[in-house]
């Protein structure tokens, strides 16, 4: 559940008692989260493990990568979420800037009020497409501006700059030629379990094996004033 802001407002003279007060209806509200399944599943043939050295390690990177797909599944699902959040900011086809992030943390600053305080992380994933527009950014990149012996310019990899916090993904949404990055703050979107990635036991089955994995999940937006979608 969420609670929306209550404002205050200055009592009249004399309106001091509980009867004169004006009061704000219950505010709560609940977020809806729908339940998906996903499963990844292989079929392991016997003369193929009777030709492994070791037998368990093919089924356990079989199992990794079914691992893999699930979260990246699970990570899809989420990412178009963001294409329904009401701010966005930067222009659908063209890469992304420094004057862009800048009006990203601007705008969820402004969004996000209380919640949002000078200091606090706001998270910055971006599709890996767009990583040489962000180590093309001199300000957040060179290592004497961001005053550390490790910058980006070295390592190829931009963590944190400009209040922000930087991961890239592949598995940012994408449609129509517009990328769909995304600033947030953690309550943003909500991801809830009835079941996280789990691998089934290896199953028998005449002269195969079949490996299954499975996740039960739920995925919402959960404070539409906590993100900005961020087009490229």
């Amino acid at each position: 559940r969420k609670v929306a802001t209550i404002s205050a407002t200055a009592p009249s003279l004399g309106s001091f008692h509980a009867s004169s007060l004006t009061y704000t209806s219950n505010t709560e509200a609940r977020t809806a989260v729908t339940s998906a399944a996903a499963y990844g599943a292989v079929r392991l043939e016997r003369d193929v493990l009777n030709q492994m050295f070791d037998k368990t390690e093919l089924q356990t990177s079989y199992r990794k990568q079914i691992a893999r797909g699930l979260a990246t599944y699970i990570d899809l699902q989420g990412a178009d979420d963001v294409a329904n959040l009401s701010a966005t900011v930067g222009t659908p086809g063209t890469p992304i800037t420094r004057a862009t992030l800048a009006t990203a943390n601007k705008t969820l600053s402004l969004n996000a009020k209380d919640e949002f305080k000078d200091g606090d992380p706001i998270y910055f994933v971006y599709h890996t497409d767009q990583k040489d527009a962000i180590l093309a950014i001199p300000e957040i990149t060179f290592s004497y501006i961001r005053g550390d012996g490790t910058g980006s310019n070295v390592t190829g990899v931009v963590s944190e700059a400009l209040g922000m916090k930087f991961a890239d993904s592949a598995n940012i949404y994408q449609n129509a030629g517009t990328t769909y990055n995304v600033a947030h703050l953690p309550k943003c979107l909500v991801l809830a379990y009835n079941e996280r990635e789990t691998m089934l036991p290896p199953e028998p089955d005449g002269l195969t094996t079949i490996l299954i994995g499975y996740a039960e999940f739920g995925i919402a937006e959960h404070y539409d004033a906590y993100g900005v979608a961020v087009l490229s």
